[in-house]
Order: structure tokens, then C-alpha cells, then sequence
């Protein structure tokens, strides 16, 4: 890429100088890039949108009153549109409306007057509908936020059915509206864990996270404007629909949903919900796991776990001296801090776990490559690998320092090291980050569609990748129905510096009987034994004082 960075010049279309909180953090993120400027604020001229605008209908009466009584989500609140904007040439606009009532028109002088600005691109905060010329005008075009799932056709209210329907994920898109049947096409997408529990806090979630989109495509579009390839319409049609407002009645009936979820929350996390995950190896190569139905009755050797205080997760397995060691994370619910140890297999039943590590903050996801351990040190605010050969207390090699990496990941493919992550500080469930390296120390450079992937359904790693019939997989937490509800494999389809593609293979629940709530690692050992971990609920008095200790430190800080 050239040492100065091609300049890209965007609009946005607004209405007057507030814009919503989620929507301010966009165009500020956009400006933090070098030789990006915005251009021209295109603002709608509200009362000039010709005879055929339609009333407020009741229920859109009715749902903005219901909305006052809530809390108000931050990232909607109005504020000031930004110092920045004191010098933008300002173009306001009298939309029209069509043959249809949800269809707005430019004039077509408006269209020229824009079209002299020489935009890249123009973000849509207003203007809701609009169709025409207008839409080809921007080199790029005009990109709008669809806050649902695009493949639902649901426009509004956002992250409200998702709530009522207690639907698992909230889908949101980033689209380039076109004058096509599909009306729109999805650049970027993402889904997110629903909050059963906040409409606040779900509506918060997805507007903060999709506020990250247009710089991300900016950046594509530096390295390839060819890189942003629209799926075929019929594929992933992203459409624009009326809005499917709540009756009277699923207000009432939404409000006791979310006070009931509230009431299980709390309830669940300090007398039920303590989770006790234990490791077990299976003698199967990995890619058993790819046809998970021929799996059911396997036998697991399970590991002997007699401490109620304390579980065994994210396991990992090699040879070392001509036996089978197993590493893992410990965690102990009366420290509330995980540690690395590691167990030989066949388990031993005297054998109590060794500790490999002894550091002052949390750590697991052993991951082992080579004779190298990188285990999951988030808090360190830093991805680092440990020579095993050297005990004890080898010192840290750093090989991202100063990312807050989860669960990191490292695998060759095509003559290149990739190292896969997810970032504390972006929702450690939510967003799939890649480095490459020319060799496993580094350095390392970033991949250019960083997040490659904002999907809580796969984008934190589970375990090792690996190779069946020619293809690379990779396993992937499912974190939809709750942290460790299962796990995904997903075949990559393209790896390179600037492009990724996966599409699912294979979804794995708990294999074991007695921890059947579910499992979040798989990782080779050899050609043919595989290590998985499990879960269960029950109630811990440990679990109880931590959790405790928890609410009470987010409560009194």
C-alpha cells in the first residue's frame, strides 16, 4: 500500500446539527483516518416532502410514548453533530414523494448540485426511502444502517422483536441502497447475542458496535474497492420493509418479558447457574467432529475432578517423552483467577494437576504450537507464547504486545502464520481479529478487513485447526445461547492478507452425559485422539460468594 493513503471524500445526509449518539462516533472514527474528509452535510428539509405524507398511525403514537418510559438507550441520545462540522458546505434538500408513499425523490438540480461535490461515498441518517439517480451519484453510493436481521426483512423497531420473539441473535447491516427489487445490498454484518434482559442495553450493543463499519470498509477500500463484492440479491436479499410496529397489547406482554428475564438473570446467577466444566479425551482424529451424529455414545475418558471449588476447561494435548500431557485452565471459584496446569494422560487417579505458569493474572486456552504454549492472557493486555522447554517459569516471548488478544490461535497455511483472536476490549464473543507473519515469532502485521468477522454465532476460536480431504477447518464458540452453549466448525474457504470467507460445517453439543450443557474447546492430540471439554449447572457456595463479590464491585466500584 502507498506510504499516503488514497483520499476518500464522503457526505452525510442528516437532518439539521444533532445526530444521534452511535451515529456521531461513525463519522468521528471516518475523520480519525488519514486523508479521509467529509465533504458535505446534505440536510432534509422536513416539511417539503410533498401531499402524500402519511400521518403518525397509533401505533406509532403509542410505541414512541412507550419508548420515553424506558430508559433511553445512549447511543440514540441526540447530540451536538461536532466542531468538525463548522466548515462543511451545507446542502439542504426538499425530498418528494413517489408513486409510493415510502419512496423519496431528488430533485433532479439537487442531484447535480451533489453530484459537484465529487463524493466517495454518503452516509444516510436521513432521508429514509429516498430512491433515484441520487443513489449512484457517490462513487460508492449511498450506505445505510439496516439495525435487524437483513434476511428477515424486519426494519423497526430495532432490537425490540428480537427481545419479544426471544430470538437468540440481533442482526445488523451496514448496505449500499440501490434502485434494484432488492433495494439494498449488505456490505458489512453483524450478530449479536440478544439481550433478553435490556432493551437499552441490546439497542447500546449493536448501534456502539456497527458505529465501527464505515471506517472498516474505508480501509477496504483503499487496498481494493473490488473488495467490496455484494452478494447475489436472491443469496442475501437485504430489502427494505414497513415497519412492524408492537400492538397495544405486546407492549405490555414485552415489558413483562424483559422483567421476567431480569428476575431469572440475577436469580440464575447466584443460587443455580454456577458453571462446572471438566476435560475428556475421546479416541477419534478431529475430524470426526465434522459428522457429529456418529459421535453420539463415544466413550470419554474423563478427567478425575474432585475439588467443588474448582473446574478444568479449554484443554490441550501433546506428546512429551513418549507420554500424553494435557494442559488446561484451572479455575478456582474461591480466587475467582484461572491458571495453567497440565495433567498426564492416561489420567493418573493420584495424580493432582502440575502448575505450569505462575502469574498474577487470569489466564487459560493453553494453545500449544510446537513446544510453545499462548495461552489466553487478556489482562496482561498482550499475546504472548512460553518455551515449555524451559521450566519452570519460562519468560513471556511477546508476539502482539499491547492486544488485549482472546483466546489466540496460531496455524500455518499457504506459506504464511496466522494467528486468530478476539479483543477484550471489542466483546471477546463478538469480533474474529487476524494477524499474519512470515515466521511464528513475527512480526506480525494486522489482516486489512479487521474484524474480519462480527458474528457471536463462531468468531472466538475453540480449539486447534485442521485439514480433512484437502480443506481447513477451524472450531468456533457459539456464544448465542450463552457462553459455552456449543461449538461450530467452520470451513475457511479464503485466507489471504486482505480477504477472508468461512462458511459452517458442523455445529458440536456436550458429548457427555453428565456435562451436557455444553462445550466450548476441541483440540487434536496426534493423528488420532482428540481433547474436548463440558459442562454442567448446579449451585456452589464458592460460586455463590463469587458472584457476589461481583455484583458488588460493578455496584461499588
Amino acid at each position: 500500500m502507498d506510504a499516503t493513503p488514497i483520499p476518500l471524500r464522503f457526505g452525510i445526509m442528516c437532518r439539521g446539527r444533532t445526530l444521534a449518539a452511535w451515529q456521531r462516533q461513525a463519522v468521528e472514527m471516518l475523520l480519525a483516518l488519514p486523508n479521509v474528509t467529509l465533504a458535505l452535510l446534505i440536510l432534509e428539509d422536513a416539511g417539503a416532502k410533498g401531499k402524500g405524507q402519511p400521518r403518525l398511525p397509533l401505533q406509532q403514537v403509542l410505541w414512541s410514548s412507550y419508548r420515553r418510559m424506558l430508559r433511553k438507550p445512549a447511543a440514540t441520545r441526540r447530540v451536538c453533530i461536532g466542531d468538525w462540522a463548522s466548515q462543511v458546505p451545507c446542502f439542504t434538500c426538499a425530498p418528494q414523494r413517489g408513486w409510493s408513499a415510502a419512496d423519496l425523490h431528488l430533485a433532479e438540480q439537487d442531484v447535480r448540485a451533489i453530484a459537484a461535490y465529487e463524493l466517495d461515498f454518503v452516509l444516510q441518517f436521513a432521508f429514509k426511502g429516498v430512491r433515484g439517480r441520487i443513489l449512484d451519484t457517490p462513487r460508492y453510493g449511498i450506505w445505510a444502517f439496516h439495525h435487524t436481521d437483513v434476511s428477515r426483512l424486519r426494519e423497526a423497531p430495532s432490537g425490540f422483536w428480537e427481545i419479544y420473539h426471544r430470538e437468540p441473535v440481533t442482526g445488523a447491516a451496514l448496505q449500499r441502497l440501490t434502485n434494484g427489487p432488492e433495494r439494498a445490498v449488505p456490505l458489512k454484518k453483524g450478530y449479536f447475542r440478544t439481550k433478553f434482559h435490556s432493551y437499552r442495553g441490546n439497542i447500546d450493543m449493536v448501534y456502539g458496535e456497527s458505529a465501527y463499519w464505515p471506517a472498516a470498509l474505508c480501509q477496504q477500500l483503499r487496498l481494493d474497492a473490488g473488495q467490496l463484492k455484494y452478494p447475489p440479491a436472491g443469496a442475501a436479499r437485504a430489502g427494505v420493509a414497513e415497519p412492524q410496529l408492537p400492538a397495544p397489547w405486546q407492549l405490555l406482554v414485552f415489558g413483562w418479558k424483559m422483567m421476567s428475564s431480569n428476575m431469572q438473570r440475577v436469580y440464575g446467577a447466584l443460587f443455580l447457574q454456577a458453571e462446572f466444566w471438566n476435560i475428556g479425551v475421546i479416541e477419534q482424529p478431529i475430524q470426526a467432529f465434522l459428522q457429529p451424529q456418529l459421535l453420539q455414545g463415544v466413550a470419554i475418558n474423563t478427567a478425575p475432578l474432585r475439588n467443588r471449588h474448582v473446574f478444568y476447561a479449554d484443554c490441550f494435548g501433546r506428546e512429551e517423552n513418549g507420554q500424553t500431557q494435557i494442559y488446561f485452565e484451572r479455575y478456582d471459584y474461591r480466587t475467582g483467577q484461572g491458571t495453567i496446569a497440565r495433567l498426564s494422560y492416561p489420567w493418573q487417579p493420584d495424580e493432582q494437576p502440575a502448575p505450569v505458569f505462575d502469574l498474577p493474572y487470569h489466564l487459560s486456552y493453553p494453545y500449544l504450537y510446537g513446544p510453545y504454549c499462548i495461552p489466553e492472557s487478556s489482562e496482561a493486555e498482550q499475546v504472548a507464547r512460553y518455551d515449555l522447554r524451559q521450566q519452570p517459569a519460562p519468560p513471556a516471548q511477546p508476539l502482539l504486545p499491547g492486544v488485549p488478544g482472546v483466546d489466540s490461535t496460531l496455524f500455518e497455511h499457504e506459506g504464511r502464520y496466522w494467528m486468530m483472536y478476539t479483543r477484550l476490549d471489542r466483546d471477546p464473543n463478538l469480533n474474529l481479529f487476524i494477524a499474519y507473519a512470515d515466521q511464528p515469532e513475527g512480526p506480525w502485521q494486522e489482516h486489512a478487513q479487521n474484524p474480519v468477522l462480527t458474528d457471536v454465532r463462531c468468531a472466538r476460536p475453540g480449539g486447534t485447526p485442521f485439514r480433512h480431504e484437502g480443506r481447513l477447518y477451524r472450531p468456533a464458540q457459539n456464544y448465542s445461547r450463552g457462553y459455552g452453549s456449543s461449538l461450530v466448525i467452520n470451513e475457511i474457504v479464503e485466507l489471504t492478507p486482505t480477504t477472508y470467507v468461512e462458511r459452517p460445517a458442523a455445529e458440536l453439543t456436550s458429548l457427555h452425559p453428565e456435562y451436557s450443557a455444553g462445550m466450548h474447546t476441541v483440540a487434536a492430540i496426534g493423528p488420532n485422539r482428540t481433547a474436548i471439554d463440558f459442562k454442567r449447572h448446579g449451585f456452589s457456595p464458592s460460586a455463590l460468594q463469587h458472584n457476589l463479590r461481583r455484583l458488588l464491585k460493578r455496584w461499588h466500584p
